[in-house]
């Protein structure tokens, strides 16, 4: 992305907008430019309803391909089984589930972007006035955002 035009729009992948939505939610914590916090809270307007999107059909394909984990419990001196809300996959579940989700997170979207400089957020971090930084692991996925 370095390189890129101010307010360019730019071809991504729904997958990595979803895998990136942690990352923007952790930018929404900190005190930044009021450029910045802007140009993050539209795009993370722009953005929710993929995200939202991607959350519901991984809940149905899990649900569809996944196998309810259950365990048993003591009520009213009888023993029932309840589900735990968790799943379990087998090899070939696993494949179907990873099949359908791709369909879903490999589609390409258009969306303006304001790719955000590393030096305009770098030195401004706060959080109720102390500085902070940011770990990588909140960095990678924001690769296709954050430019040098």
């Amino acid at each position: 992305m370095a390189g890129c035009k101010k307010g360019v729009k730019m071809k991504i992948k729904v997958g990595v907008l979803y895998n990136s939505w942690k990352s923007l939610q952790e930018l929404t914590k900190v005190d930044l430019p009021i450029s910045v916090a802007f140009d993050i809270s539209e795009l993370i307007r722009q953005v929710l309803g993929n995200v939202l999107n991607v959350h519901k059909v991984r809940a149905e394909l899990i649900k569809q391909h996944g196998t309810p984990v259950k365990e048993k419990v003591e009520k009213n001196g009888k023993t029932e089984e309840v589900e735990t809300g968790s799943y379990t996959f087998d090899a070939v579940s696993q494949k179907s589930f990873n099949v359908e989700l791709a369909k879903v997170t490999e589609k390409e979207i258009e969306i303006p972007i304001q790719p955000i400089k590393l030096s305009s957020i770098a030195n401004e971090m706060t959080i109720k006035g102390v500085k902070l930084s940011l770990k990588p692991e909140t960095l990678i996925p924001l690769d296709w955002l954050i430019v040098r």
